[in-house]
């Protein structure tokens, strides 16, 4: 069943024109070689669909649908009208957009190169050999998931606040950092200790001290950032107590005045319904 657009001619015409562009690009690189002409049993390459940033895909025989592959993104699709991509390639681009869109810790996690990793001693996928090399480390990509929604289950983080899930974030991100450096302190400066250069004699033999490891320093640096993350993660659950507080006091003063309302209205109610009873007013008799 075809999809109608109002503007289908347009956009059809469009990626026509972008697909032949590119394969006169091709034809114009590559070296022109003599070649038999075609018969009619050579079967011709079988046209792809091709996929618009507006997220429309036109089939090699015009039709037309709409995708979800780029609905996150939010642009001036005039600018980018002739940017077109094969079905493959949208789907590449859309998961990777997916993927640094969940959070500015997706980044975070190393590369994996295999044996050649500082951290490989450690790595549970080179002790098999079977590092997924050139991709985000499975190790760390997989923490820093976990410590994600460790810290919003402890904290009761907010899903629709920004600002939390940026501050979470940023505490599974400094776990990672300490990680790391945890683990080269465990293979480099097992002591905390590490040699400085700090001079050359006359005969050029170097004269080492001994100093705090850097990498030591450096974990201590980590928990006080961390630590700030954490003291401004607390200042926005005191925020929501004391918000939550006021409303829940303004919701009990309400109550108490609608109660009061409620009983003075059934009070005067009564005293309408009441009649007025004739009587005779005997005065006291006097001694």
């Amino acid at each position: 069943m075809k999809n109608q657009f109002s503007n289908q001619a347009e956009i059809l015409q469009m990626l026509n024109k972008s697909v032949k562009i590119r394969q006169e690009q091709q034809e114009t690189a590559a070296p022109k070689a003599e070649e038999p002409s075609p018969t009619q049993d050579e079967k011709q390459p079988e046209a792809k669909a091709m996929v618009g940033l507006n997220g429309i895909r036109v089939d090699s025989d015009g039709q037309m649908s709409k995708t979800r592959y780029f609905e996150m993104l939010d642009f001036d699709q005039d600018k980018y009208m002739d940017v077109v991509f094969t079905e493959e390639e949208a789907k590449s681009i859309s998961m990777s957009l997916r993927h640094l869109s969940t959070g500015i810790n997706a980044a975070v996690p190393l590369t994996c190169a295999g044996s050649a990793c500082p951290f490989a001693n450690s790595c549970p996928y080179v002790e098999i050999n079977k590092p997924p090399i050139g991709r985000p480390c499975l190790v760390e990509n997989q923490l820093i998931k976990y410590w994600t929604r460790q810290f919003i289950e402890e904290f009761d983080v907010d899903g629709t606040s920004i600002t939390e899930i940026q501050l979470v974030s940023e505490l599974a991100e400094f776990n990672i950092y300490e990680l790391r450096v945890t683990k080269y302190l465990a293979e480099k400066h097992q002591t905390l200790m590490q040699d400085v250069v700090t001079s050359v004699d006359n005969t050029g033999e170097v004269i080492e001290n001994q100093e705090i490891s850097r990498a030591f320093d450096l974990k201590e640096r980590i928990k006080r950032n961390r630590m700030k993350v954490l003291e401004a993660l607390m200042a926005t659950r005191k925020e929501r107590v004391k918000v939550t507080a006021e409303q829940n006091r303004g919701q009990s003063t309400a109550s108490k005045l609608t109660e009061m309302r409620e009983k003075l209205e059934e009070y005067l109610g009564d005293i309408s319904k009441q009649k007025a009873v004739d009587a005779e007013v005997i005065e006291d008799e006097k001694s």
